[in-house]
């Protein structure tokens, strides 16, 4: 019996078919469907340390103080000391109530000039006739018996504390005050500053720095 119809179901021996894959040139595109799904698991790593470091405080720095050079002193130079003049004038001095200065008639101030200690009476060293020497407190006055006067020749003060006309003062004063009450000496030697003007000459003893008498002389006697 011949079967009608078409048999679906029977086995057909196709022929083998070799594809030759063609070369693909190109990036091939990757449709959603192509594409892989790749589970990516994290990798935890440790946290780094977050512990703040402090950030240091800013100092201000301390402003270094400017030396300011000081100025140089200038030297001022020490003004000259005043000085003073020396006349025949100042061979004088105040005993007692009386003024007395050599070359004078001392006979009528004898008792005026202070206390009288002591008279002593001799020959005249230095010229003719005699002398009398009058004693005070640290005060002797020589005489020169002459011509019925007593002329004083000298005068010679020792006494500490005596002042004389122009503020000198026995134990207390300079050289300095000799210079600015009479100026530089006439002579200067050992103890002895003198102040000459002609006939008279007034006279400084100088011991330490300090004088310790004074003397008036007139010169024109012997």
């Amino acid at each position: 019996d011949t079967e009608t119809g078409v048999d679906t179901g029977a086995e057909t021996d196709a022929p083998e078919v070799s594809v030759t894959p063609a070369e693909v040139t190109g990036t091939p595109e990757v449709t959603p469907t192509d594409a892989v799904e790749i589970t990516v698991t994290p990798t935890m790593t440790p946290a780094a340390d977050m512990t703040a470091t402090p950030t240091p405080e800013q100092t201000t720095a301390t402003p270094t103080p400017t030396n300011t050079p000081s100025p140089t002193p200038t030297n001022t130079p020490t003004p000259a000391q005043a000085k003073g003049s020396y006349s025949a004038s100042d061979c004088k001095v105040s005993l007692g109530s009386v003024t007395v200065k050599p070359g004078d008639d001392f006979t009528s101030n004898v008792n005026a000039a202070g206390t009288l200690l002591d008279q002593q009476e001799g020959q005249a060293c230095l010229d003719d006739g005699y002398d009398i020497n009058y004693y005070y407190d640290g005060v002797t006055v020589c005489t020169l018996s002459k011509d019925g006067q007593q002329l004083i020749y000298d005068v010679d003060i020792t006494k500490t504390g005596f002042k004389n006309a122009k503020g000198i003062i026995i134990g207390t004063s300079g050289e300095d005050d000799l210079v600015a009450a009479y100026g530089d000496p006439s002579e200067s030697g050992g103890m002895r500053r003198a102040y000459k003007d002609g006939r008279f000459t007034l006279i400084f003893y100088v011991q330490g720095g300090i004088v310790t008498e004074i003397e008036l002389v007139d010169n024109s006697v012997g």
